[in-house]
């Protein structure tokens, strides 16, 4: 496995909190204003997914959606979901149970060959490869 996700990516963000904790800046008005108009989208987010049933947003999306992994796998995730609203929308809930178990399958399958490049690497003495897209 590379050092990255054992060392270096846990010190990075400790790194980087303490430096930040050791030397306060000043507060920027263009982060404020972000950082209000994000909670305000949130907040948005909340009332439609509460009040509207139809409403397809969650506000837990606002979470991961800034970060490295969302950017190499947001395709695959709005395929996902457009392949999950059409089979809702055709198929009803026995389509949906149907089709469900098939994507499990693949996602179990996606792990399995992961895990298994990881075992053959390994026993063969490399690292560095990737198992994400």
């Amino acid at each position: 496995m590379s050092r990255w996700f054992f060392v270096d990516g846990s010190q990075g963000l400790w790194n980087n909190a303490s430096a930040a904790i050791a030397m306060p800046t000043s507060v920027e008005s263009g982060k404020l204003v972000a950082m209000v108009a994000g909670g305000m989208g949130v907040l948005f987010l909340h009332f439609m997914r509460t009040r509207f049933i139809w409403w397809p947003f969650h506000p837990v999306g606002y979470v991961p959606a800034y970060s490295w992994e969302t950017t190499r796998v947001w395709f695959a995730c709005l395929v996902g979901w457009t392949f999950k609203v059409a089979i809702v929308r055709y198929g009803g809930l026995k389509g949906y149970t149907v089709a469900r178990n098939f994507f499990y399958g693949l996602i179990l399958g996606e792990f399995g060959i992961a895990g298994l490049w990881l075992a053959m690497d390994a026993f063969a003495g490399k690292s560095g490869h990737t198992v994400m897209p």
